[in-house]
């Protein structure tokens, strides 16, 4: 029931991947030190992204939090090994991520079963999965999760009619991690959302510009800061009527009516 492949220990019994606690620990003392650096080498950031590959084989969602180091050692290509250059900060903003994340990280991580089946309103209530969805409007956002939910007007920043709906939702998604994350703990949980542009960034972890960029990054750092393996599923609107109403109607009376009505 285990076997190692690639250095990493899966385990079918407890439906985990893990890497050695000694990995960890090196990892660890390493960014003890690379948080207080303000330059850097190619060849001690080639090292130090080498270290970080292997912990992100287990940890899905980190590679995000790598790619600003990439960039760095990208623009570095042409300078010899021991040239020194400075770090830029967007750089010691990921060293920061992995040395916050690294504290807790035990080296062990679930291997997640998928359900594709999950299509209608009436299959997400009866599901025994841990199942959340939400919605957002020019103006208002809310989410539902089991018995809860939370609905709001958008903040102000948020209330421009320039900004794209998908920043909203994305928000939305975001907050909601925020509000149910420490129940999610330790399992799988099934995020519907019914815009393209959220489902794909949060899936293939490609933003298309720096604002779905930097909502992916807080997604991520709230799913890995709260331990639960997130499954992104596109719902369509006409499936999505609790979040879409509760999103556009911030009243308890009619949200419960509804609510009960499934």
């Amino acid at each position: 029931t285990k076997m190692v492949f690639l250095g990493v220990l899966f385990d079918s019994e407890n439906l985990t991947m893990s890497i050695p606690p000694e990995k960890i620990q090196e990892l660890r003392c390493d960014l003890n030190q690379w948080v207080k650096k303000t330059t850097a080498v190619k060849r001690d950031l080639q090292s130090m992204l080498g270290k970080m590959f292997w912990v992100s084989r287990v940890v899905r969602y980190s590679r995000p939090f790598m790619g600003r180091l990439l960039q760095q050692l990208r623009d570095m290509k042409d300078l010899a090994d021991n040239k020194k250059v400075p770090l830029s900060s967007e750089s010691r903003k990921d060293i920061l991520w992995w040395s916050t994340y690294l504290r807790e990280f035990n080296g062990v991580s679930l291997i997640v079963n998928d359900d594709d089946n999950l299509q209608t309103v009436e299959q997400l209530i009866a599901s025994p999965f841990n199942v959340y969805a939400g919605d957002a409007t020019p103006w208002g956002g809310g989410g539902w999760f089991e018995t809860e939910y939370w609905s709001q007007e958008l903040p102000s920043f948020l209330k421009p009619t320039d900004i794209p709906v998908h920043i909203k939702e994305f928000w939305v998604l975001v907050a909601s991690c925020w509000v149910w994350g420490d129940v999610w703990t330790g399992t799988a949980v099934y995020l519907f959302c019914d815009n393209d542009s959220v489902c794909d960034t949060i899936t293939y972890q490609k933003p298309r510009d720096a604002d779905l960029g930097s909502l992916l990054r807080e997604f991520l750092y709230v799913v890995c800061q709260k331990k639960f393996s997130p499954i992104i599923r596109k719902i369509d609107t006409k499936s999505n009527i609790l979040a879409d109403h509760i999103s556009r109607r911030h009243d308890h009376d009619s949200a419960s009516k509804l609510f009960d009505s499934f």
